[in-house]
């Protein structure tokens, strides 16, 4: 199964942490905001919450990134 990184865990993006983790792909999230390391920590329990997407693009076992930015 493809291991996938979710950048962004706002208002969106909680579901697509949710949704990858319930299919068992979700490997990390990254949000610089602490409230949203709780909301993932929630959602996603046991998988590593980071604030800065380098940890995310240098780890060679995650295979693709879901970007769940705001628009603006």
């Amino acid at each position: 199964m493809t291991r996938v990184a979710v950048l962004g865990c706002g208002r969106w993006g909680r579901n697509v942490v949710r949704t990858f983790a319930e299919l068992g792909a979700l490997s990390a999230v990254v949000d610089p905001d602490p409230t949203a390391h709780r909301v993932a920590a929630a959602v996603a329990p046991g998988v590593p919450v980071h604030s800065d997407a380098d940890a995310i693009l240098a780890d060679p076992s995650i295979q693709a990134v879901a970007i769940a930015a705001p628009a603006p």
